[in-house]
């Protein structure tokens, strides 16, 4: 099976696999820095320390930054598209925009007009940032940048938790010195942490999968190990069971593999997904107290079942089109009525496809929806097609991806969940051209081990 090739760049006319017969080409560092402060602002962990324990409320602490990522990402995707017409543009570029669009003219309708606009202006620019990560970076550029960036926010995050312990470990009143053992660092909740931790883990993975050897061995596992300690730490069950999900799939993959070398149809291998996927759906969310009491018994995992049943009541006062692009929170009036039938703040819908429910209504959930497909589809087609590195990480990052946005927000946060999310999107049409498919070129080769 193949785990480890040498690197090619979409962006320079080669395919963006990793597993190409031609020379390695120069990572471009400085693409690598871009994208990496890019990924450590969307984070949210750096705004929010600053916001909360430095700066102490300026606005302009969690605005510049996401703002500069956006100007950014627009600047370098309309860079790139330039170069094309538009019907060779990747196709997921048109959902992705048909969303951010609709989301900027929901000002019109929104519940909270102070909020909608920036927010939608500032997401929007986000999601070109992250379409340009997918299609122009090439894999180690890629998996570098966002290494470099989960490694900092995880590395910050532990010298303040031994520097600081007052202000990076969740508040409990159980606790005498005003502070219990859950981990938060340089974030607001354990959550935020948690799932960049995770994260981390798996772009060290591929780090080393690209080019194995002792020396990044020595590199990637020790700050493997200590990601996973802060994972562990942080008691973010969500994302530890992200992070399983995600292994079991990239140890799923090498079957899959096994099975197209053996010419099974490919009709047959994804039936075989698609049933599996159904049926541990059903088993988890029909037992999914069960899990939630057992697998960290943590509250907060346990109550979105009753979260879930509120929101949709919610949205179903403004069905079509929503409450508006990242409003309905905003407002203390109508959030609460559902806090007071819940028990307590809770912040989201703590679930992507009911977030956008709830802000852009069943038009906004039909394009998302669309995204999704495309991305999921693209990804999971490019493995079959083709072995390698890229195809085998991204297919991981983009279970672990999923995972997280069924039961955290993240299309609500100007996240680098959901830019990485529509970066797994383009990545396909990066590899295989402006059409998604194709066999690979036979100039390449796949290295086995």
């Amino acid at each position: 099976m193949v785990i480890a090739g040498t690197v090619a760049d979409s962006g320079r006319d080669l395919p963006n696999d990793g597993t190409s017969s031609r020379p390695r080409p120069r990572v471009r560092w400085s693409l690598v820095a871009i994208s990496s402060i890019a990924v450590l602002v969307c984070t949210g962990g750096p705004s929010y320390f600053a916001d909360a324990h430095v700066i102490h409320g300026a606005d302009w602490v969690t605005l510049y930054p996401f703002a500069a990522v956006a100007i950014s990402g627009v600047v370098l995707l309309v860079s790139a598209l330039n170069n094309l017409p538009w019907r060779q543009w990747p196709l997921p570029v048109f959902p992705i925009a048909a969303f951010c669009a609709l989301a900027v003219l929901s000002a019109w309708w929104t519940v909270s007009p102070a909020v909608t606009p920036r927010a939608a202006l500032l997401g929007a620019g986000i999601a070109a940032f992250g379409c340009w990560f997918g299609w122009k970076l090439d894999i180690e550029e890629q998996v570098s940048s966002v290494a470099i960036a989960t490694s900092v926010a995880v590395a910050a995050s532990v010298v303040m938790v031994y520097a600081k312990p007052a202000i990076s470990h969740s508040p409990s009143d159980l606790w005498f010195r005003g502070y219990n053992e859950e981990w938060i660092g340089i974030f607001g909740n354990r959550n935020s942490l948690s799932a960049v931790a995770a994260l981390g883990i798996l772009a060290l993975v591929g780090w080393f999968a690209l080019r194995p050897g002792w020396m990044r061995g020595l590199v990637a596992t020790p700050a493997a190990v200590i990601e996973f300690i802060t994972l562990r730490r942080t008691g973010g069950d969500t994302s530890l069971i992200a992070l399983a999900l995600a292994g079991l799939m990239g140890v799923a993959l090498f079957g899959v593999w096994a099975m197209r070398r053996g010419r099974v149809p490919g009709a047959v291998v994804a039936g075989v997904a698609v049933g599996a996927l159904v049926a541990g759906w059903f088993i988890v969310f029909s037992h999914f107290n069960w899990f939630a009491e057992h697998v960290g018994r943590s509250p907060t995992l346990s109550s979105r079942r009753l979260i879930w049943a509120d929101v949709r009541g919610v949205i179903s006062e403004r069905p079509l089109l929503g409450h508006g692009y990242y409003a309905f929170w905003d407002r203390v009036d109508l959030t609460a009525a559902t806090y007071a039938r819940i028990g307590s703040g809770y912040g989201s819908a703590h679930n992507s496809m009911l977030e956008v429910f709830l802000m852009l209504g069943v038009v906004g959930a039909v394009v998302y929806i669309g995204i999704v497909l495309l991305t999921v589809t693209g990804v999971f087609r490019s493995v079959w097609v083709r072995r390698s590195v890229s195809t085998w990480w991204w297919a991981v990052v983009l279970t672990f991806l999923i995972a997280e946005n069924l039961t955290e927000s993240f299309v609500l946060w100007h996240s680098y969940i959901w830019m990485l999310f529509l970066a797994a999107a383009l990545t396909p049409f990066a590899q295989f051209g402006s059409n998604g498919a194709g066999e690979a070129p036979s100039s390449e080769k796949a290295t086995s081990v």
